[in-house]
């Protein structure tokens, strides 16, 4: 497993030559209200995972789609394949690595994973949810790419089905930051409105899936209920407050006890079971 980097790990990387650290433009299209740090560690190819951003030798900054294990003809001998993409185009690439060759991986630097990691501990310690500003930052540092929910959520706070789908694909993949997609999913998950938030971004601009401003719960929350969002060793208690906090707020959005009740149910057999 992944581990989490140290503060000295962290002052001995240096970005790779030709590439700049912040690489996409959350810094820009929020009116520098979020301005997350990151830093490229070398990691093996046999530890890619989706959605990381990699310095890639010949394609330059590429995003991880897959990556698949291959034995090579020698005994012992093990590859990995990677399909890349394009954060800014439809342009995919496909190439074959050594399982051991050390590819430098964007990450958040010491002082944002400090100041998460304090957000979350203190949240869980006051029984309350992380703040805005906190929510904002862990999507920026787990969206993946600028076209993705979790992107439209740091720069708007818009709240689309599909960001629950991209956390879980986190939460498979990169389990080191399960914690913060916990966390992120139960800041959304209680939320009443889910559309842009006021002051959010230059003008409250958006990317182009972003949803309408003043959305208020159009999706259904007993869907959103049942998404594999937590770690498993959550706490019973923390598991029913979520359930009682979208069984609340499906009330208020007219829908019925019965179909919330069963919300309920299979999200409890899921995280239990």
């Amino acid at each position: 497993m992944e581990r989490l980097l140290s503060k000295g790990d962290h002052e001995r990387q240096r970005p790779p030559e030709g590439v700049v650290a912040p690489h996409d433009t959350l810094t820009r299209d929020t009116d520098g209200q979020v301005q997350p740090h990151y830093l490229f560690v070398p990691q093996p190819a046999r530890r890619l995972a989706h959605g990381e951003l990699v310095a890639e030798p010949a394609l330059g900054l590429a995003r991880v789609v897959t990556a698949l294990a291959l034995k090579g003809e020698n005994a012992g001998s093990t590859f990995v394949r990677i399909t890349w993409a394009d954060d800014y185009g439809p342009t995919r690439a496909t190439a074959r690595y050594s399982a051991n060759q050390p590819l430098p991986v964007r990450v958040a630097d010491y002082d944002d994973r400090l100041l998460v990691r304090q957000a979350i501990d203190q949240a869980e310690h006051r029984n309350r949810d992380i703040s805005g500003a906190i929510a904002r930052l862990i999507a920026a540092h787990l969206h993946l790419g600028p076209r993705s929910a979790l992107y439209g959520f740091a720069v708007n706070g818009a709240v689309p089905d599909r960001l629950y789908d991209e956390l879980n694909q986190i939460d498979t993949s990169r389990p080191v930051y399960r914690s913060w997609v916990s966390a992120l999913a139960r800041y959304c998950l209680t939320r009443e409105d889910l559309g842009q938030v006021a002051g959010w971004g230059p003008n409250n601009s958006a990317t182009s899936d972003a949803e309408p401003v003043r959305q208020v719960r159009q999706h259904n929350p007993a869907r959103a209920a049942t998404r594999p969002l937590l770690p498993r060793r959550t706490s019973i208690e923390t598991v029913r407050q979520l359930m009682d906090a979208a069984f609340a707020l499906g009330v208020a959005a007219g829908q019925s006890e019965v179909s919330l009740a069963r919300a309920r149910g299979l999200m409890r057999q899921h995280t239990l079971g």
